[in-house]
């Protein structure tokens, strides 16, 4: 592989292309070339969005994914990561033509997925950035950030966010089975807090049900840790979230099956209040928090 690291154990070969275990979770990866690096956002406060991977081994229910970049492939999402070997090289190549402003780092996948540890593709692109002072937003589930502090404390302007559905880590690993725990996401806001990084969260998306149990303390956690901003988001009816949430609903939690329905389906008044309900206690925490609008 073009850019691993000596020093990371490389995924075994399996047939023509390598796969690595994730809990239990055969990944298939592969090498791929990016015909550009920078995309434009859509997301507020981000002009430009940086992906170094196409797909993810997180595995999240709840992942809209997919359908924000037309997936229509046949493997299924979260069983396959491609590694876009060129982008820190394009990436320098768009830096000299575009007009500088905020890039949003892992927009559509997380920047800091497994692979991240043998290609360092993200941290080739943020060497990239930090040459020129781009301003950067980076958005990651991964405990392995922290592996690139040195460098993010090199940026003038930065912040990096993490996400959060619940308090319950058991929970937590029934959605995101794949994902970095909860206890290692706030270790990790705990490290970029010391080395002096602005930090977010991104609570979401709410799943009824799942984020009532310890949720208080959490708050009280990243209140503790100094968090920029807190926002909160709902659970949205895209192409195949449904179907991937339905049989985890039906087997875990069947009393909730038609509510989660009628939230997909934009119908459900009790939904709204819980959003609510959620935001003011974290309000109460002393959080600065954000209730993302509706597409």
């Amino acid at each position: 592989m073009s850019l691993m690291r000596d020093d990371r154990e490389p995924p075994e070969e399996n047939g023509d292309e390598p796969v690595f275990q994730k809990e239990g979770k055969d990944v298939r990866i592969t090498e791929a070339r990016c015909k550009s690096a920078l995309s434009k956002s859509k997301l507020t406060g981000l002009e430009y969005a940086l992906n170094p991977y196409k797909g993810c081994e997180h595995g999240c229910l709840y992942c809209y994914s997919p359908a924000v970049i037309h997936y229509e492939g046949k493997e299924p999402w979260g069983s396959f990561v491609e590694a876009r070997v060129n982008m820190p090289v394009q990436l320098s190549h768009e830096l000299r033509k575009q007009p500088m402003a905020t890039v949003g780092v892992g927009t559509v996948t997380d920047p800091y997925q497994q692979p991240e540890s043998w290609f360092r593709i993200t941290r080739h692109c943020l060497e990239q950035l930090v040459l020129k002072q781009w301003p950067v937003c980076i958005h990651t589930k991964s405990k392995t950030v922290v592996d690139d502090i040195e460098l993010l404390k090199q940026f003038k302007d930065i912040e990096v966010g993490f996400t959060f559905t619940t308090a319950d880590d058991k929970e937590r690993a029934a959605v995101e089975p794949r994902a970095s725990s909860t206890r290692e996401r706030l270790d990790a806001l705990g490290k970029l807090k010391d080395a002096g990084i602005p930090t977010f969260v991104y609570f979401g998306p709410v799943l009824p049900g799942i984020i009532t149990e310890g949720i208080e303390g959490l708050f009280k956690e990243l209140k503790d840790l100094s968090i920029k901003r807190f926002s909160v988001d709902r659970l949205r009816m895209h192409k195949g979230v449904w179907e991937s949430l339905r049989p985890f609903i039906e087997k875990k939690h069947p009393e909730l099956v038609d509510e989660y329905r009628m939230i997909l389906y934009g119908q459900s008044e009790s939904y709204e209040h819980i959003l609510l309900e959620l935001a003011d206690t974290a309000r109460h925490q002393g959080l600065s928090v954000t209730l993302v609008e509706e597409p």
